[in-house]
C-alpha cells in the first residue's frame, strides 16, 4: 500500500546490500522511492530476487527511512 516501508536486497556491483524504501503511487503505478536509488515502479523489478517485505508504514515507523539514509 502507499506509505508502506519495505526492506529489500539490491545487487550493487555484484554485492547484495539491504535497503529500505517507501511505497508511493506515481503515474498510475506503485513504485519504490529510495533516497539513493530514486524512484522505480514495482513492475520493473524482479521482486522474487529482491526479497521485498513490508516492515511498517511512514506514519508508525518513520525512523526506518531516516536511519537507512545514514
Amino acid at each position: 500500500y502507499e506509505g508502506d516501508i519495505v526492506s529489500f536486497f539490491n545487487d550493487e556491483d555484484y554485492i547484495i546490500k539491504p535497503g529500505y524504501a517507501e511505497v508511493i503511487f506515481e503515474n498510475g503505478a506503485f513504485c519504490l522511492k529510495h533516497f539513493k536509488y530514486g524512484t522505480e515502479c514495482l513492475g520493473n523489478f524482479d521482486i522474487d530476487d529482491m526479497n521485498i517485505s513490508v516492515l511498517g508504514n511512514i506514519y508508525e515507523n518513520q525512523k526506518l527511512l531516516k536511519e537507512s539514509e545514514k
